[in-house]
Parts: structure tokens; sequence; C-alpha cells
């Protein structure tokens, strides 16, 4: 059963969002991510009774804001490509991407663009923005990418 405060803090996503923006002057998507992350904490942790929901809900947003904040004024990696070149960087050999890698060279860079972005856990949706192609183009590189190294590697 659904409880009265997450009614009410669904209530408030729209106005968190205008305020996270405009407050943190973030970048749309970074918005949409603290209003999920937020929403999916409180969800996970599911407390029993908030007295005050919308309060405990900017008041968390605002912290997860402020944070990110934070860490790219001190420049550190918050975006998952920007961490994964990070580990990649620390462990020269055990994680290779260099580009006379054999697996990788089985793809074209535009196949290979989209498939690293995906295996890091973007949507094709999100991949596709990132490059600014349409999410059809995204869908058809990465099928051609799923198709090439499955026929190359058997």
């Amino acid at each position: 059963m659904k409880s009265k405060w997450i009614d009410e803090i669904l209530a408030h996503i729209h106005t968190a969002r205008n305020w996270i923006h405009k407050e943190f002057k973030l970048q749309t998507a970074d918005v949409e991510d603290i209003v999920q992350d937020v929403l999916l904490a409180i969800l996970e942790a599911a407390p029993p009774r908030i007295e005050y929901p919308k309060t405990y809900f900017f008041r968390a947003c605002w912290r997860r804001a402020r944070k990110l904040k934070e860490e790219r004024a001190q420049g550190v990696p918050t975006e998952p490509l920007e961490m994964a070149e990070n580990v990649l960087a620390r462990s020269p050999g055990r994680w290779s991407l260099e580009p006379d890698d054999p697996i990788l060279n089985r793809l074209t860079p535009a196949e290979r663009e989209i498939a690293m972005r995906v295996a890091l856990g973007y949507t094709l949706e999100e991949a596709a923005a990132e490059l600014g192609i349409p999410a059809s183009t995204a869908r058809r590189r990465l099928h051609t990418a799923r198709r090439s190294l499955n026929r190359k590697s058997a």
C-alpha cells in the first residue's frame, strides 16, 4: 500500500526539478538524475513515516545537488564515461581500450562509441543524445556491433 507521504513527494517533483535547476545551475539531465536518485533512495529505505515529506525530499535533493557541484569543482569524475576512463588509466594492461585491441578493431569507430557507452550503463537514448545522433541510428549501430563481435568471436 502506497503511503500518503509518497503521494505528497510525487506531487512536488516538478517543483523540485525547477528549484534544483535554478538554485544550482545544473543541466536538465543532472537534475533528472538527482531527483531519480533521491526518489529511489527514499523508496528503497522505505521509512515508515515521514512527518514533512516535501521538506524531506527537497532537503535530500539539495544535499545531492550540492555534493555533485562540489565534486565537479574538485575535478572528481561524475559521469560514467569519465569514471570508466579514470579506472582504465589506473589499471593499464588489465583493461585495454587501445585502438589496436583486436576485439575493438572489429568495430567501426561509430559502433565502438555506442557500444562503449551502453557497456558503461547508458541507455540507448542517453548514448544517442550524448553523441548527437537519433536513437534509431544508435540502435542500428549497437545491433551491428553485437552481430560483428558475435560472428568474429565464434
